[in-house]
């Protein structure tokens, strides 16, 4: 278990062209600016725990809670209000087999909702085998497969600071790795 209470002074944050945050005038064609938003509070906990059910299997989770506001005033940014795309709840949950040559796990994380991005979950998977050899040629060869958002979910990912601008989320993604040891 973790908490902790963070504060910042003189926080600079960056907005995008074409935000509606006022103060700065867009259409003379910058790249956007970084301005002095004041203090910003952080307060929260995370609590992590594995519990190890039998030789073979073990069990993960952990959660983040999180409570991040401005502090004093700013243009646009009100002492009080919740950082812009900062998120409140998060999750992770996993269970791992292992036994003598064969891996296998999968895990679901879920992060909260951020200013106008939806919350989401996205479950992973690996499967992984490992083979010895008694021969001269090679010691080991690994055979392994990671597939990343097996349900294929759309959702918007990391925020550029100003509450309206998210990077889309990676769709399914798989890769096979094969390794050998000589």
């Amino acid at each position: 278990v973790t908490g902790y209470s963070i504060e910042f002074d003189n926080r600079l944050t960056f907005i995008a062209p074409g935000s509606d945050t006022g103060g700065i005038d867009y259409d003379i064609g910058t790249n956007g600016s970084y301005i002095n938003v004041g203090g910003v509070e952080s307060d929260g906990f995370e609590v992590s725990a594995t519990y190890q059910v039998n030789q073979e299997w073990s069990l993960y989770g952990s959660f983040t809670s999180n409570d991040s506001t401005y502090v004093g005033n700013a243009p646009d940014f009100n002492s009080g209000d919740k950082v812009i795309d900062s998120v409140d709840d998060m999750w992770v949950l996993s269970a791992d087999y292992i036994k003598d040559r064969l891996r296998y796990g999968v895990s679901a994380k879920y992060t909260g909702e951020r200013t106008s991005a939806d919350d989401y979950t996205v479950v992973d998977m690996y499967l992984g085998y490992n083979i010895a050899s008694n021969g001269e040629t090679f010691k080991s060869m690994d055979i392994s497969l990671v597939v990343n958002n097996i349900f294929d979910k759309r959702y918007l990912s990391t925020g550029t600071g100003n509450g309206t601008t998210y990077f889309i989320g990676a769709p399914k993604t798989a890769a096979l790795t094969f390794t050998a040891s000589f």
